[in-house]
C-alpha cells in the first residue's frame, strides 16, 4: 500500500513538473503531499464525470507545479554521527551473569 502510495506522489509530481517546464528533482516532494492530501476529498464529488474530473486533475496539477523547491547554489548536507556516543559498555552475556565495570565513564567501545 505505501508503495502505491509512493508512486502516486512521483506520479504527481513528475507532471506537475512537466506542467512548471521543471526537472522532477527541483519539485518539492512535502508540498505535493500537502497538495495531494489537503485535495483528494475534492474528487469524491466528481466520480462519474469525467470532464469536470479531467478539469479538476489540471486544476491540481497547476496547484502542485507552483511547489517548487528554492535554488540554493552552496548548500552541503555532510554526513555524520548527531548524537555523541555513550559510554555504556556492550551487554555480551545474560543478564543475570553480567558484571557492569565500575570505571565505564572511560569506557569506550571499539570502533
Amino acid at each position: 500500500m505505501m508503495t502505491i502510495a509512493y508512486n502516486l506522489l512521483r506520479v504527481v509530481m513528475q507532471r506537475s513538473a512537466q506542467e512548471a517546464g521543471k526537472s522532477v528533482s527541483a519539485m518539492s516532494v512535502k508540498g505535493s503531499l500537502d497538495c495531494l492530501t489537503s485535495s483528494h476529498e475534492s474528487f469524491r464529488s466528481v466520480v462519474g464525470k469525467p470532464r469536470l474530473r479531467r478539469k479538476l486533475t489540471a486544476q491540481f496539477i497547476e496547484d502542485c507545479s507552483g511547489h517548487v523547491l528554492p535554488e540554493r547554489p552552496y548548500r552541503q548536507e555532510p554526513r555524520a554521527v548527531k548524537r555523541r556516543p555513550k559510554t555504556y559498555q556492550l551487554l555480551t552475556s545474560h543478564r543475570h551473569v553480567f558484571k557492569e565495570i565500575y570505571h565505564r565513564e572511560s569506557y569506550r567501545r571499539a570502533a
